[in-house]
Formats: C-alpha cells, structure tokens, sequence
C-alpha cells in the first residue's frame, strides 16, 4: 500500500481547470484560512460587519455547501505529468528565477501579451502557494495546465475565447475562430456599434454596455468542468453569454471584456472571493486608472420577470469591494485605493454626465429629491447610495412615505443592498 500511495504521490495530476465560482475541494483549509483574513479587514474597515445580502432580491448565489454541491468545484484533468521532487535532474534548466507570486503573475502575463502560453520557469518562493488555481487565477485564464520538477513549473495557459475573438477584431484576422467565435464578434460589433450610436460620452458608453449585458445574459450555475480544454462550456465564456444569453461570472467577465475592447477600452479580468467562493470580474483603464466592473454581481434584481441592472460595482476602487478579498498577486492592473467622484456611479451630483445618481448622508434628502424626481421628470428606476450606514430597505421606504407630501397614490419597491458600510438603492416608482 505504501509504494501504491507513493506511486500515486509521485505522478499526481497537477493540470488543474480554474477561474470558475466555486472553489476547489481540495483548497478548503487554504480558502478558510484567507477568508477568515477577509472578514478581519473588513471588520477594521467598517464599524460593524454585517451578512451582506439583497433585500427583496437574489445575488447570483454560490455554493458554499462545497460537499453537497452538484456542480462539482474546479475540476483536475490529468496528463503524464513529470515527478514531483526535492531536485531538478533535468539538464534543461529554465534561466528565469522567480521569488514572489507577484513576479510569477507578471512573468505569464507579459509572456501572454507576447502570445507565448508555453512557459517555464524555477520558482524559488513558497511551492505550497504556487499551485494550480494559483496559477490560472494569477493569469486569469480560462484553463491552466502545469507540471513541476523539483522547483522548476512547467506552464500551459489556455485563453478564454474572448481573447481570440478580441484579437480577430483588432488584426482583421478571423481564420482561428470557429464558426461560434465568429458569430460571437459579429453579435458584439452589432451591440457595441448600437450603443455607441446612442452615447455622449466614453461614460455613457460604458453604462450602455454594461446595461446591454445584464439585459441580455441571465446567471446559469452549471457545471465548472472542462473534459476538452480547448472547448470548454459555452457558459463559462462570451460565446455562450453573447449567443445563448447564459454564462456564470466567468461568461459575463468574457463578454464585458469583449464588448469593451471592441468599443476602445482597455479591459482586463480579475479573479476575488468572498465568503462564498471564487469569483471573476472585469478591471477597466479610464484615464490611467484601474477600476473594477462586476456585470454578475450588478445583474441581481428581479422585477416580476424583468431584471433591473444595479450599478454597486461600477467604476469601484478598492474602498467599495468590502465584498471580496485578494491578494496582490491577483492585481495585474492595480485598482485605485479609493473610488472618485469622477467614475463611480453613485458619486455624481445632479448635474454631472451620468445625470441623477448621487451620494447621500441624510436618508430623508434622498427619500425627497427620489420622489421629486418621479414626479417632475417621471423617472421610474432611480439609484443612491447612502454613505456610511448599513441599513436596511424599509428606512428609506418610511422616508419616502414622509416625502410623499405631493401624491398620495405614488407606489414603490425598494432594493436595498449593504456591504456593511455603505446601503445602495434601487427604487421603482408607478
């Protein structure tokens, strides 16, 4: 039994398919123990840390029933890989040396950028948190596969479809996507060509985009497994968000990533969790700063069978993702540290280019100038933010009741969402 389990030990599969919404069961401990490093910070940084959670609405839920689920976490796939040991016999030594998971990240990134996904490498840092998910949510690849002899890694990196889709458009070339690909640029170029025709601004443009995805995809928590690494499931990329209107995050970051290239921006993904597992988002470049876009978590109201967008992770910096927790070597492009008034979707005044949405510090001026606003420019989905309280849906609705001092007969629903220091709306008025 023994020479079985070092057998096993020896040539166990370190191919490992990544960057889904769940996380893998064999990373439990390691995931317990960041979490809990989590929700530290995030104690710090608020008063009181409460459950964060949607008030009449369901967020896009993750498992964390991890051996209940029957999605099954990241799954590993298996080919001869080399034997794990204490040195490297082999003559044909790699010359890059990386120390840190930081220089890791930016070695396959900018080998990526060069279109080298065959990589390798002698890392000399800490092998136990160089491990597969480490690697493919460090590159933001759809599948990672990877082998190591002594401390030398061995890299594979398989792109998302929207990388290629993305490439085709830029250089004009389209002979390396299949007949789906194709049909997903196609469907892309005629979204981002009718929002562009309708925008002012690089902003509006943005929002536009944003609003056309979350119309359009609704959330499928399928399966993570890829038996074909290069086919994986169209939900967890932009061919099956653009085509079949069905993707998990990783999807809806494959289609934003898509759709905001091909409209000029500069778009990236980025791998977080929170308290319930792995996740994928967009970051966007606007004006030599990085911001965060999260199209799966603003995709989370229901109206009948209507969804609403919200607009909670729009443009955020790192001040207003208490939700979710990473480490630098996930940061590619840097976020900024604090969210400005110039992008963040709640941070504009009345008069700024976004128009209404605003930021608030007395409930009862939101609730009146929310009212005032149905009434005089009848505008049926309003958005704010209430700045440093975590409250609930029914203080503002009790707000409103009091504003109400004009129309008896206006009606509302309320939305409320906390991340345990800020609350953002989302009210329906008829």
């Amino acid at each position: 039994m023994r020479k079985i389990l070092l057998s096993l030990i020896a040539f166990s599969v370190i191919a490992t398919v990544l960057t889904g919404c769940f996380f893998p069961l064999g990373d439990l401990d390691k995931l317990q123990s960041e979490i809990d490093k989590w929700k530290d910070a995030v104690s710090r940084t608020a008063e009181s840390y409460g459950e964060t959670s949607w008030e009449e609405a369901s967020y896009p839920h993750y498992s964390d029933d991890f051996e209940q689920s029957e999605y099954g976490e990241y799954s590993e796939y298996s080919y001869t890989s080399q034997e794990i040991s204490e040195t490297d016999e082999s003559n044909d030594v790699p010359t890059v040396e990386l120390d840190t998971l930081d220089e890791v990240r930016d070695y396959i990134n900018n080998q990526k950028e060069l279109d080298i996904f065959e990589t390798e490498f002698i890392y000399n840092g800490n092998m136990y948190e160089l491990d597969g998910p480490t690697l493919a949510r460090i590159s933001s690849a759809c599948v990672v596969f990877h082998s190591v002899s002594g401390r030398k890694y061995k890299v594979t990196v398989v792109e998302y479809p929207g990388d290629r889709i993305v490439d085709a458009y830029l250089s004009g070339d389209r002979s390396d996507l299949n007949a789906d690909e194709a049909l997903a640029l196609e469907t892309a170029i005629e979204m981002v060509n009718e929002t562009s025709s309708k925008a002012n601004s690089n902003i509006e443009l943005e929002i536009a985009l944003h609003d056309m995805l979350a119309e359009k995809i609704s959330y499928y928590g399928g399966s993570t497994e890829v038996s074909d690494h290069k086919n994986p499931p169209r939900h967890l990329t932009a061919v099956g968000a653009l085509l079949d209107g069905s993707a998990n995050c990783q999807g809806y970051a494959d289609a934003f990533y898509v759709l905001g290239s091909i409209a000029g921006f500069k778009v990236g993904r980025m791998n977080v969790y929170n308290s319930e597992g792995w996740h994928i988002l967009n970051t966007v470049l606007l004006e030599g700063k990085w911001y965060a876009v999260d199209v799966t978590f603003n995709d989370c109201m229901a109206d009948g069978d209507k969804y609403i967008p919200s607009y909670r992770l729009f443009n955020a910096g790192k001040d207003r993702m208490l939700e979710y927790y990473w480490g630098s070597e996930m940061e590619y492009y840097p976020l900024v540290t604090v969210s400005d008034d110039k992008y963040f979707y709640f941070m504009r005044d009345g008069g700024a280019e976004y128009g209404y949405r605003k930021a608030y510090n007395d409930i009862n001026a939101m609730a009146q100038e929310l009212i005032d606003r149905w009434i005089d420019e009848k505008r049926s989905v309003q958005y704010a933010m209430y700045v440093g309280h975590s409250v609930d849906w029914e203080i503002l609705s009790r707000a409103m009741e009091k504003a109400d001092a004009r129309n008896t007969h206006i009606t509302w629903t309320v939305w409320s969402y906390t991340n345990g220091l800020d609350t953002f709306y989302t009210v329906k008025f008829s």
